[in-house]
């Protein structure tokens, strides 16, 4: 009487890992791609600004190297 009942434990375990695993892959297929992030408009005014910034000495721990 014992085996049965391990035996139908077993079936149930096996089939819940393969429908673990079915699912797993079901969503990982089912992954959507990200798109790009569209090219952003540079301004030339933020960007000259940007430089005087970046190569300002006066920002300078010792005020010498920008």
């Amino acid at each position: 009487m014992q085996t049965p009942n391990r035996f139908k434990w077993t079936l149930r375990a096996v089939a819940c890992a393969a429908l673990l695993a079915s699912g797993a892959a079901y969503a990982q297929s089912n992954e959507p791609i990200q798109p790009i992030e569209p090219f952003k408009v540079i301004n030339p005014a933020m960007v000259e600004l940007g430089k005087k910034l970046y190569f300002d000495p006066r920002l300078s721990k010792s005020g010498v190297l920008s």
